[in-house]
Order: C-alpha cells, then structure tokens, then sequence
C-alpha cells in the first residue's frame, strides 16, 4: 500500500477532566508525514488512509504526558511576556495560556 507524504488533517480531540467532558476539532493543512510528530502508531495510520479515511487511537491518561506538576508551574504578568515568532510575529498572552517554559527563561533568570 501507497503510503503518503503531505496530508491536510483534520483531528476530534476527546478527552475528560476532572470539570467537564472536552470535545476539540483541530485542522492543519500540509502535514508532513515524515517531519510531524504523532503519538504511538496515529501517524503511520495516518500515512496509510484514503482520502476521506479515518484514524483513531486511545491513550490512558499519563500516557502521552506526565501528570500535573503544580511545583512546576509558574506565574507571569503579561508585561513580563515578550515572545517574538522567526516569523516577526508577536504573541499576547492571555489567561490560562500554556507557553513553552524555554520561551520565558528570561523572566525566570534560567531555562524552565
């Protein structure tokens, strides 16, 4: 079987917390089979669909990501956060946002 290169994916997240059922539909448009990262076997299911085909793959809780850290988490003004994309574009952050800890090493004074 033909395996492909590029696809535009469209992905249904469904997942429990402990306040609600959550329920996300993602859409990316060239996705690399080959440079993109997809957990467990998803992206070699991927790879290998028809057009129109769909994938589908459970993973136990702690499985892709350790648990919740709260020691790990910190918290910033957003006058403290200055990230700017290669693209030139600027981010804005805004409450709940999740950033990459390596991103926000200067207001820390260390990486993460």
């Amino acid at each position: 079987m033909q395996q492909a290169k590029q696809a535009s994916v469209e992905i249904a997240l469904r997942w429990q917390s402990p306040t609600a059922s959550h329920n996300e539909r993602l859409y990316y448009e060239r996705v690399n089979f080959w440079r993109d990262f997809f957990p467990g076997l998803l992206g070699e299911q991927l790879a290998r669909l028809p057009a129109g085909g769909v994938a589908s793959q459970l993973f136990a809780p702690g499985e892709l990501l350790p648990a919740c850290n709260p020691a790990a988490m910190h918290s910033v003004r957003p006058e403290q956060v200055h990230i700017r994309m290669r693209s030139g574009m600027t981010i804005t952050p805004r409450a709940g946002q999740f950033i990459i800890a390596d991103s926000l090493f200067a207001v820390w004074g260390r990486a993460g």
